[in-house]
């Protein structure tokens, strides 16, 4: 017996249980991979075979249990056709976040744990600081939105870097720029993928062109540079459910929107990372109600972008006319 979609061979026991009457065979990857894709492009978890709406939920297991959870898949009632039987797309995607979030709060505890340096950097930041290059704190200082105007010693620039981002983000930010995470991997998403960390610039970049259409252009990049304060974001955390702005660093899944878990891409606002993972703390500040995404804003951001682009074709085009 093989999977449906991948062709690899499958055990009897590896064989994932259908929710719907279908009998043929997939492994747990190639379903889950399908049922984003169907929910991204219709607004539906589907089989992909007799296309039958399915409900996902997600068991993220016990505090002291495996540091993985489990998704659980049952028929959805009707046919997903009607108003009565259609859910919001933000309304799965906030469920499963919700869902997820206990162990993701798991995840981050234990990786702070097997990573004692970064409670060490957090408690005396300027240690690690003093190591870095001048060049170097400057582009950190810029990152968190502080200005190196008249810092014309290193000691300077330590002490401004620590009072505008904390020993915690500094610690995150020391950590996520050694290679391998500083002491080992990368910490992991509750999907099983690595959590990268980028600044908010790059999220924004890679979110204009992976889920907005817009060509990688140098365009994006001086829009960017220009106006990236005051383009709305639609990265929001999945812990804290808090939007984030284009200026701050974010922790994002490599596994972006290919799993039903997170159809939509998972994040993980930094401000969260140093709460769980350098500070352990519990999960009292998880989001209790949870925003849906601002459509507009993502329609708008896209528009913006679109206008830089076509102006500097503008531009080109009459230079060349008039050389």
């Amino acid at each position: 017996m093989e999977c449906a979609i991948c062709f690899d061979p499958l055990l009897e026991s590896e064989r994932l249980p259908l929710p719907c009457r279908c009998t043929v065979p997939y492994c747990l990857g190639c379903w889950d991979r399908a049922l984003a894709s169907s929910f991204n492009s219709a607004g539906h978890a589907r089989c992909p075979s007799c296309r039958r709406p399915v409900r996902v939920d997600f068991d993220p297991g016990d505090e002291d249990g495996p540091a993985r959870g489990r998704l659980i898949f049952s028929a959805e009632t009707g046919d997903g056709s009607s108003a009565e039987d259609a859910v919001s797309k933000e309304g799965v995607v906030n469920r499963l976040a919700e869902q997820a979030a206990p162990l993701m709060t798991r995840l981050l505890r234990r990786f702070g744990e097997r990573h004692s340096s970064l409670r060490a950097i957090a408690e005396a930041p300027s240690e690690a600081l003093r190591g870095r290059s001048i060049r170097e704190l400057k582009a950190w200082l810029k990152e968190v939105g502080g200005s190196d105007s008249g810092l014309l010693e290193k000691a300077d620039l330590i002490d401004a870097l620590i009072a505008k981002a904390g020993g915690g983000m500094i610690a995150s930010r020391v950590v996520a720029a050694t290679e391998g995470g500083g002491e080992g991997c990368p910490p992991l998403c509750v999907c099983g993928g690595a959590l990268e960390r980028l600044t908010g610039r790059a999220r924004m970049r890679q979110l204009l062109i992976e889920q907005h259409g817009v060509r990688e252009s140098a365009n994006i990049d001086a829009l960017l540079d220009h106006a990236a304060d005051r383009l709305p974001s639609s990265v929001i955390c999945d812990l804290c459910d808090t939007q984030l702005s284009p200026l701050q660093p974010v922790y994002t899944c490599a596994n972006g929107d290919a799993t039903i878990l997170h159809p939509t891409t998972y994040d993980v606002c930094e401000v969260c990372f140093v709460r769980y993972a350098v500070e352990g703390l519990g999960d009292e500040a998880l989001a209790t109600e949870r925003q849906l995404l601002y459509e507009e804003e993502e329609i708008e951001a896209q528009e913006e972008v679109e206008a830089q682009e076509s102006g500097g074709r503008g531009e080109a085009a009459r230079g060349a006319l008039e050389g």
